[in-house]
């Protein structure tokens, strides 16, 4: 077994790798449909208005940044976090395209510490990726971190709830911790 370290730079260098063909790949087995049915559920289960703040936790090529954006207006904003240098690069190409300006993108190292003040935040998710991450819990932890009292943590997996121990966890620990 990997220490969570190596598993990051193993995984920093498939997306890396992946990255210039990741699009395309989406678009060629459908999963941009499922992708964006996902982003829209959660985008309108955060009840984000004008001036909110949004952290996207594995924002990888800028989904769902890129469509929270307008949501939260010029006086809002989204940081996007990825491990990843070329999904960054992705991110900001497609931002750049679409002329969004209210989206910053940061490389990280580790997701479980993220370079920000704690509870900067009215709501952080995270899509597709806490089930990849080497701590998950730690993960879920920062995400919790980051958000302000009354904010919400969205995440979006592989599988049914029933099945899926990486996101029934976190809503159990969400649960009991939330009340």
């Amino acid at each position: 077994m990997l220490d969570p370290q190596a598993q990051r730079q193993a995984m920093r260098a498939r997306w890396d790798a992946f990255a210039p063909i990741y699009a395309q790949f989406l678009s060629a087995n459908g999963f941009h449909s499922d992708h964006a049915e996902i982003e829209q559920w959660i985008i309108s289960h955060l009840d984000l208005g004008e001036g909110a703040r949004v952290l996207d936790l594995a924002c990888g090529s800028g989904n769902p940044s890129l469509f929270i954006a307008p949501l939260v207006g010029a006086s809002g904003h989204v940081s996007g976090f990825d491990l990843s240098p070329a999904m960054i690069a992705a991110a900001q190409m497609a931002q750049a395209e679409r002329g969004i300006a209210n989206v910053t993108y940061h490389l990280i190292t580790d997701e479980t510490r993220l370079p920000i003040e704690p509870k900067s935040y009215d709501a952080a998710l995270c899509q597709m990726g806490i089930f990849l991450m080497p701590d998950p819990l730690a993960a879920l932890q920062a995400l919790a971190q980051a958000v302000r009292p009354g904010g919400m943590v969205a995440l979006a997996t592989w599988g049914k709830d029933e099945t899926n121990g990486l996101l029934t966890v976190p809503r159990t620990i969400i649960t009991r911790h939330a009340t």
